[in-house]
């Protein structure tokens, strides 16, 4: 599974991101197979940003939508902690599995990614300092199946005489 992160600030992706106070700055989540199996079940994502900076609830529509559907948990490490809802998750990710063959839905990443938009909101005085460079961390706990392949096989018993054609 491969784990994309970004930030930008009005719609732009420039780098460094400038943070000033009272701006509206966005983080980006990409999660995409980059594999030839199925991501079976996405089990748990988190992620995490620096004191300071907080997920915009009312901007993201969090936890309830399928753009953001992250909950804040607290801080860990001198950073803020969002959990993906649980109940969100189960509503975007399932996929129905009979004799291991899916029977409803499509793969847990539909179109092979996912990807999430939170709009942030960054605490009064947090851009005070020239630069700074800042921490921003994603995991995600997933299952991975891998496809099952045959392959054809010959046996030849080379005791006889005999080749069989």
């Amino acid at each position: 599974l491969r784990v994309g992160i970004g930030i930008s600030y009005s719609g732009r992706e420039e780098q460094p991101v400038y943070v000033r106070d009272g701006s509206s700055p966005a983080i980006g989540i990409s999660i995409e197979n980059a594999w030839g199996g199925d991501v079976v079940d996405i089990t748990d994502m988190y992620f995490y940003i620096p004191k300071g900076i907080k997920v915009d609830s009312e901007l993201s529509g969090n936890p309830a939508s399928y753009s953001c559907p992250f909950e804040y948990l607290g801080v860990v490490d001198d950073l803020n902690m969002y959990r993906l809802n649980q109940q969100t998750k189960e509503e975007m990710f399932t996929t129905y599995y009979e004799a291991d063959l899916p029977i409803l839905g499509d793969t847990s990443l539909s179109g092979n990614e996912r990807n999430f938009l939170c709009w942030l909101e960054i605490e009064d005085g947090f851009a005070g300092t020239l630069y700074t460079e800042k921490e921003y961390i994603v995991d995600v706990k997933y299952i991975y199946r891998t496809n099952q392949r045959a392959t054809p096989m010959t046996i030849v018993d080379t005791t006889t005489e005999e080749i069989p054609a």
